[in-house]
Protein backbone atom coordinates (compact mmCIF):
# COMPACT_ATOMS: atom_id res chain seq x y z
CA UNK A 1 0.00 0.00 0.00
CA UNK A 2 1.37 3.22 -1.18
CA UNK A 3 0.37 4.91 2.32
CA UNK A 4 2.50 2.41 4.18
CA UNK A 5 5.72 3.63 2.21
CA UNK A 6 4.62 6.92 2.74
CA UNK A 7 4.77 6.70 6.22
CA UNK A 8 7.87 4.65 6.90
CA UNK A 9 9.47 7.43 4.43
CA UNK A 10 8.61 10.20 6.44
CA UNK A 11 9.37 8.27 10.05
CA UNK A 12 12.96 7.74 8.32
CA UNK A 13 13.31 11.39 7.90
CA UNK A 14 12.96 12.04 11.57
CA UNK A 15 14.63 9.14 12.66
CA UNK A 16 11.89 7.22 14.23
CA UNK A 17 10.85 3.69 14.06
CA UNK A 18 9.37 3.19 10.24
CA UNK A 19 6.85 0.76 11.19
CA UNK A 20 3.27 2.14 11.28
CA UNK A 21 1.42 3.45 14.29
CA UNK A 22 4.92 2.91 17.08
CA UNK A 23 4.86 5.79 19.38
CA UNK A 24 7.28 8.83 18.10
CA UNK A 25 9.91 10.37 20.69
CA UNK A 26 8.54 13.82 20.88
CA UNK A 27 11.80 16.07 21.47
CA UNK A 28 10.51 19.88 22.77
CA UNK A 29 14.02 21.11 21.28
CA UNK A 30 12.61 19.82 17.88
CA UNK A 31 12.44 22.13 14.71
CA UNK A 32 10.05 23.34 13.29
CA UNK A 33 9.99 21.40 10.36
CA UNK A 34 10.02 17.94 12.49
CA UNK A 35 7.03 18.85 13.91
CA UNK A 36 5.64 19.28 10.25
CA UNK A 37 6.59 15.84 9.69
CA UNK A 38 5.16 14.10 12.59
CA UNK A 39 1.87 16.01 12.05
CA UNK A 40 2.31 14.85 8.21
CA UNK A 41 2.49 11.19 9.89
CA UNK A 42 -0.24 10.98 11.82
CA UNK A 43 -2.90 12.37 9.06
CA UNK A 44 -1.45 9.68 6.78
CA UNK A 45 -1.96 7.13 9.78
CA UNK A 46 -5.31 8.58 10.34
CA UNK A 47 -6.07 7.81 6.35
CA UNK A 48 -4.93 4.52 6.67
CA UNK A 49 -6.77 3.45 9.72
CA UNK A 50 -9.84 4.51 7.38
CA UNK A 51 -8.94 2.45 4.41
CA UNK A 52 -8.19 -0.23 6.59
CA UNK A 53 -11.72 0.25 8.26
CA UNK A 54 -13.24 0.10 4.72
CA UNK A 55 -12.04 -3.06 3.62
CA UNK A 56 -13.25 -4.25 7.03
CA UNK A 57 -16.32 -2.86 5.99
CA UNK A 58 -16.60 -4.77 2.40
CA UNK A 59 -15.41 -8.00 4.03
CA UNK A 60 -17.73 -8.24 6.26
CA UNK A 61 -20.76 -7.19 3.54
CA UNK A 62 -18.85 -9.68 1.56
CA UNK A 63 -19.38 -12.63 4.22
CA UNK A 64 -22.64 -12.00 4.87
CA UNK A 65 -24.03 -12.73 1.53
Amino acid sequence: MPAVRRIAKLRRQIGADPHPFTPIKRNPRARHRVHAIIRKIYAAEAELVSALGQVNCDLDRRLRR
